[in-house]
């Protein structure tokens, strides 16, 4: 098994985590009321407290709470049958999603809410936490699919090689 993708990954979910724990310090420090624009219209650092689900759908903090442990324990058993696979592209994209999901996890533990910092489009308004979790998801999703494709594309061209 190839552990420089899992210990890449690994490094990269640690140091996005600490991150993310500095930056929320940092902006409820720094910018409790205001605003910094980073790009117009596109980026701009703010401090949002999220206390409910995804895009601040309201539910009760306990019920969030047991939703994100469950989801992670799936996260570490389907992590433990890629591990004893090997299936390093499993592993990785779980590495992503575990990480990103202690980071909020921890959030909502110690505050009853997450601090999001990063308003996106002038919309949607996360924290580096939210993106490991969405690039483990992309990442599972998109490998998931090319494995697809190869799958059903090769025995096509093996019945026409021969």
């Amino acid at each position: 098994m190839s552990f420089h993708k899992v210990a890449f990954a690994t490094t990269l979910a640690s140091f996005l985590t600490v991150a993310d724990a500095v930056a929320k310090v940092a902006v409820q420090t720094a910018l409790p009321t205001g605003s910094v624009v980073i790009f117009p219209r596109v980026l701009e650092i703010l401090l949002h407290y999220n206390a409910g689900l995804v895009a601040n759908i309201p539910v009760p903090m306990p019920l969030v709470i047991v939703i994100t442990l469950i989801v992670l324990l799936g996260c570490v058993i389907w992590l433990r049958r890629a591990w004893s696979k090997e299936d390093v592209t499993t592993l990785v994209g779980l590495i992503l999603i575990l990480f990103g999901g202690v980071g909020n996890l921890t959030d909502r533990l110690a505050d009853a809410h997450t601090t999001d910092y990063l308003l996106l489009f002038g919309h949607s308004v996360v924290n580096l936490s939210d993106g490991l979790v969405l690039a483990g998801i992309i990442y599972l999703a998109y490998t998931s699919l090319s494995q697809t494709k190869s799958r059903t594309f090769l025995p096509s061209l093996r019945g026409r090689a021969g």
